[in-house]
């Protein structure tokens, strides 16, 4: 009898000792972010990017490890101070700056952008009988790729040059890596990009720079080059307004064009994005010295897939003295956009030059903003 309950007890002891071993290793019964060890990137989103200046209109941050929402443990930053909640309103337009912690890790930092009232469409003309002397922008095209290790000669050449003309609009069209697209690809395809890097002023293949070994140089080349563009003039003239929908999906742009000179002209708008991270930039010259880990004016959306754009008006021709509208929306869900607060639309009109099309001018609108007609 003893015997007996001596191996029952050693059994069940036994059975005990199996089903503390069984128990929980399965991971079904483990709950995320209670306990732990959380795996992942530290990342902080919002579910807008764009607020009205109101102090009604809020944007609510959720904070994640990897998959794990850390948002009650984690701590919220704005402009470098503890910020105590979860949503963000003001009245006060401006670019409010934040980023969170959690366990000693850090996020990247998110601009929440607040606009006073929106857009009300294309501002009035300043000038609306007026059809020449108009302010003139060249658009300078940098075909690039993160793969071309001469290609942060000419980033240091741009960076060096914007400094001194701040006019110019630079565009990044990518290609072979990550940041290229099909509106990369079809820009660098109709300007007959064959070396990288290259700067092609208004996609025209006629006004191209190469990279020098030494930035100076290059300097020196693209300011002479775009001396000439600047000489051709400005037949085009661009009043615009960009609008952004309530949930962030779409972009409205309306546009008015006068033009000053009977011709077919092209349209397009152009999404570009700042401040894109990515420390994979090949660079065959370690001596810049300069950080190429964050990447600037990255085409990211066209409105057409056609480099030059789509015809402007009810015509092919349209007569000198018009004033011409347009209007397009872009869905934003077609776009890698890392960040909507770091980017802006880009208005250029097209028109032919030496029996192809070449950007005539641009303007620059920021998203929930607009521009006027503008004049020397």
């Amino acid at each position: 009898m003893k015997k007996w309950n001596l191996f029952n007890i050693l059994t069940a002891l036994c059975c005990m000792v199996f089903v503390a071993s069984c128990s929980g290793n399965s991971g079904d019964e483990d709950t995320p972010g209670t306990g732990g060890n959380v795996s992942g990137e530290l990342v902080l989103t919002a579910t807008k990017s764009f607020i009205s200046a109101d102090g009604q209109d809020a944007t609510v941050f959720t904070v994640k490890k990897g998959n794990t929402d850390v948002t009650a443990e984690a701590t919220i930053y704005k402009d470098n101070e503890v910020y105590s909640s979860t949503s963000f309103s003001t009245a006060t337009a401006g670019d409010y700056v934040f980023f969170a912690s959690y366990e000693g890790e850090i996020s990247k930092k998110i601009t929440i952008r607040a606009t006073e009232g929106g857009t009300s469409g294309v501002p009035a003309d300043p000038n609306p009988d007026q059809f020449d002397g108009f302010k003139q922008r060249v658009v300078a095209i940098q075909s690039t790729g993160l793969w071309c290790g001469n290609c942060p000669l000419m980033i240091t050449a741009i960076e060096a040059y914007q400094k001194t003309d701040a006019d110019a609009i630079f565009v990044a069209a990518h290609n072979g890596d990550v940041m290229a697209n099909n509106y990369s690809n079809a820009v660098n395809s109709f300007m007959g990009i064959t070396a990288y890097p290259s700067l092609t002023m208004n996609m025209n293949s006629a006004y191209t720079v190469g990279a020098y070994g030494d930035p100076d140089l290059t300097v020196q080349e693209i300011t002479a080059v775009m001396g000439d563009c600047m000489q051709k003039g400005a037949q085009a003239n661009i009043a615009a307004a960009v609008s952004l929908s309530d949930d962030e999906s779409t972009l409205t742009v309306q546009a008015k064009v006068k033009v000053a000179e009977t011709a077919q002209y092209r349209i397009a708008a152009w999404v570009l994005e700042d401040n894109v991270y990515n420390d994979e930039q090949e660079n065959y010259y370690p001596e810049l010295g300069n950080d190429f880990t964050n990447h600037s004016n990255v085409l990211r959306l066209s409105s057409s897939e056609k480099a030059y754009g789509d015809q402007l008006g009810q015509s092919s021709t349209l007569p000198q003295g018009s004033v011409n509208d347009y209007s397009c929306t872009l869905n934003l869900s077609n776009a890698s956009i890392s960040s909507l607060s770091n980017c802006r639309v880009v208005i250029i009109v097209t028109a032919p030059d030496g029996g192809k099309f070449a950007i005539n001018n641009a303007v620059v609108c920021p998203i929930d903003g607009t521009v006027a007609f503008e004049y020397e």
